[in-house]
């Protein structure tokens, strides 16, 4: 979800996750049942997680959708073209 909200807003301040992340239900709920992880820890084993796969990338201050999710965007756009 965090890939797709990144490909709709483009980019998302680094220093603004752990507090988008505790004001969206779902992962607020999956972090209480799975993680028990504090806001930020959450943030950062997210970001590390999905840095290391190519969903998303960090920009100096910020988090921008990683070249896999841009590849796979194109991808569907262009099958939508056809």
């Amino acid at each position: 979800m965090l890939t797709f909200m990144l490909l709709e807003r483009g980019r998302l301040p680094v220093s603004t996750l752990a507090a988008y992340l505790d004001g969206v239900a779902i992962y607020r709920e999956y972090n209480t049942l799975y993680f028990g992880l504090r806001p930020q820890a959450l943030a950062d084993l997210l970001v590390g997680e999905l840095s290391r796969t190519g969903a998303i990338r960090r920009s100096g201050a910020f988090l921008l959708p990683g070249d896999a999710i841009l590849r796979l965007e194109r991808s569907y756009k262009r099958q939508d073209a056809l």
